[in-house]
């Protein structure tokens, strides 16, 4: 299946810049394996009768806080100092930018909420679909906001996301029009829990039920993350695993101290760029990846590649590897579409106990049939 370029472009982008964000510890406090982070970029604030949400450091760095509160309709304003906007809840009429904004608000069954979209080339939603289809959902825009339609829209808030200072002059243009924006900064996180938690803050703009529905799916998720941490750490052998595919002229990899690496250190498997510090995305050149990774066991998440015939006419190179070899690459575009949409970049954000529990089957065939795969299957001949 090939993805549209722009598809391609749009999440490789936000992908790597989620990488290069700010670690949210010191390298010298990190916590043993299978723990989880403290929130780094949100807190709740609870106040009698509201509630503030700070969001920290919108994006990467940045020293900037904001902070909303977020009152009952109908109840007096509260007072409070250098607040970017006070919000009335429940809120109504909803604006997203961002796939993974439907992966949270699906959770809340809210998703009849969204009333504007950006990119709807990338819903893989069919419902959300058939609501734009039927003029229910309007679309702002494919590579920038439509201000006309925004103020069309009349939303009670927009869920967006700033990657640079250029993107947050941006959301602050189109709050002078008037519009409520909540910069949503979860894909700045480099542990998939704390990514998973900003359902709490999409979840007090509701009623008290979301609230509680929130915490309880959180709780949940989090068990079951830990419960296959554990079952991880019973494997008895180690695989190596490389990632990655080229993209104009550079191999991106992940960092060390990456998301995608935590999740390898979670399954129990030996990352071949583990060692390396970076939170970032490494650039490296074919060559170097086809001798640092040649003997890997695993080759994962290759580009938009479905099958192994159109990695090596790619470059014939590529059938040297390892993994080419055993037939273990795999790719997390099992529930994609023929536009290239791809619900591991929606409902994945809040379900990372099932990424992980795909890569523990796929680095441990003799217990797991790869067949259960959710997110992942096997590329192609």
């Amino acid at each position: 299946m090939k993805q549209p370029p722009f598809t391609f472009l749009f999440i490789f982008v936000v992908s790597f810049i989620a990488c290069q964000s700010s670690p949210t510890i010191d390298d010298n406090s990190q916590k043993k394996k299978g723990a989880l982070q403290d929130e780094a970029h949100f807190a709740l604030i609870e106040k009698q009768g509201y509630s503030i949400l700070e969001i920290r450091e919108p994006f990467k760095g940045s020293d900037i806080i904001e902070k909303f509160v977020l009152y009952p309709r109908g109840a007096d304003k509260p007072e409070e100092e250098n607040i970017t906007h006070y919000i009335e809840t429940p809120i109504q009429r909803i604006g997203i930018s961002s796939t993974t904004h439907i992966g949270y608000l699906n959770v809340l069954n809210k998703r009849n909420n969204i009333r504007a979209l950006v990119n709807t080339d990338l819903i893989y939603d069919q419902e959300l679909k058939n609501r734009v289809e039927d003029g229910k959902v309007i679309s702002l825009g494919e590579q920038s906001i439509n201000q006309e339609l925004l103020i069309q829209s009349e939303l009670d808030v927009l869920f967006d996301y700033a990657i640079d200072i250029s993107a947050y002059k941006k959301i602050k243009q189109l709050r002078s029009l008037g519009q409520v924006i909540i910069p949503i900064a979860e894909y700045m996180e480099h542990d998939p829990i704390v990514k998973m938690k900003w359902l709490k803050v999409f979840s007090i703009f509701f009623s008290t039920a979301e609230r509680k529905r929130a915490n309880v799916f959180v709780d949940s998720v989090e068990a079951n993350y830990k419960k296959y941490v554990d079952l991880a750490d019973k494997r008895p052998y180690k695989a190596t695993v490389m990632v990655g595919y080229p993209w104009q002229g550079n191999w991106f990899v992940s960092g060390g101290k990456s998301f995608q690496a935590k999740y390898f250190e979670d399954a129990n498997v030996d990352y071949i760029w583990k060692n390396t510090p970076q939170v970032a995305g490494l650039a490296l050149s074919t060559e170097t990846v086809l001798k640092d990774a040649l003997n890997s066991d695993y080759w994962i998440n290759p580009g938009v590649m479905q099958s192994k015939m159109q990695l090596i006419d790619n470059d014939p190179r590529f059938r040297n590897f390892r993994a080419f070899k055993q037939n273990n690459i795999y790719t997390n575009y099992k529930r994609s579409n023929f536009q290239g949409a791809n619900d591991y970049w929606e409902s994945a954000v809040v379900r990372p106990d099932r990424v992980l529990l795909d890569l523990i089957s796929i680095f441990s065939q003799d217990q797991f049939s790869t067949d259960s795969l959710y997110y992942y299957k096997p590329l192609e001949p």
